[in-house]
């Protein structure tokens, strides 16, 4: 793997002033990594449809997150455990990652992003030192994989998760199969629930942890998308309804009705521990039908 851009494959790009991006250039899809965060803003297969929802409200300013995408959630999710002051869904998403190296092979464009603990992260809300790569896998589907490592000279706990906002092309119709069978923690009604027995809908806000780390399945009128994740112990469903986007600056009049999210994780109460020099790694594969 080249240690930086593969020319022609990955190009630099400024997506806003102070916000450089690499633009992923492949047979068989093209996609936009943001180094902040190391966050995918697109990808769309050649011949397909764009997988992913960007918010056209969007604030593109060094340090504040992106909505859309898959923002990378780390080293925790949410609201800090204990302390309200610590961002929601931790610090990696809005800070610069490093591109580590690319390559191609064959139809498939892969870049790998790099974040390390620095004196900023060590004064954080979560203390630790480690290492963490985002490789991006970039084809007729979309991999990702995030690998942390503890290099720290004690064990810790962490959680992560990969936010990914579909875009759907409404919520009339659009279901997540595949979560029928699982038990779900619901922060809506603050209840826990036992399986459905039903696909997972969207007649208003919809925010819920399932207990299930496996395949699910996107169905919309345009399309299914599968997701295949590996290393989770959750699959988090979400949308905020129309209701609660109205007061959220970043999402744009009616766009809520554009995405499902449908958020591969490893959270609380099965939070990732590792001893030093373990390493743990949270997959994801997207495939259009």
């Amino acid at each position: 793997m080249s240690g930086g851009a593969v020319s022609g494959a990955v190009v630099p790009v400024e997506v806003a002033p102070g916000m450089p991006a690499l633009d992923v250039t492949g047979p068989a899809a093209t996609a936009r990594v943001l180094l902040q965060g190391a966050h995918v803003l697109s990808w769309q297969p050649a011949g397909g449809r764009p997988g992913l929802w960007l918010s056209s409200a969007t604030r593109w300013e060094p340090g504040v997150p992106v909505r859309g995408g898959v923002p990378v959630c780390f080293p925790w999710f949410g609201p800090h455990g204990h302390d309200r002051s610590a961002p929601a869904h931790g610090f990696a998403r809005r800070v610069p990652w490093s591109l580590v190296g690319s390559e191609v092979d064959g139809d498939v464009v892969r870049v790998v992003l790099g974040l390390e603990d620095d004196e900023a992260t060590r004064a954080s809300a979560w203390p630790h030192r480690f290492s963490a790569r985002l490789a991006v896998a970039v084809g007729r589907e979309l991999g990702l994989a995030l690998t942390v490592t503890n290099t720290d000279d004690e064990a810790w706990t962490y959680e992560a998760a990969l936010h990914t906002y579909l875009r759907v092309p409404g919520l009339d119709g659009t279901r997540v199969l595949g979560l029928e069978d699982a038990p779900w923690d619901d922060r809506v009604d603050g209840g826990r629930h036992a399986p459905a027995g039903t696909p997972v809908t969207f007649p208003g806000q919809v925010d819920r942890t399932y207990a299930h780390g496996g395949r699910t399945v996107l169905d919309t009128a345009d399309g299914t998308t599968e997701v295949l994740p590996a290393g989770a112990s959750a699959t988090v469903v979400w949308n905020p309804g129309a209701e609660v986007a109205a007061g959220m600056a970043d999402v744009g009049p009616g766009e809520h009705r554009g995405f499902v999210c449908v958020e591969t994780a490893a959270v609380a109460p099965d939070a990732v521990r590792l001893e030093p020099g373990e390493q743990h790694t949270l997959t994801v594969t997207y495939r259009q039908g």
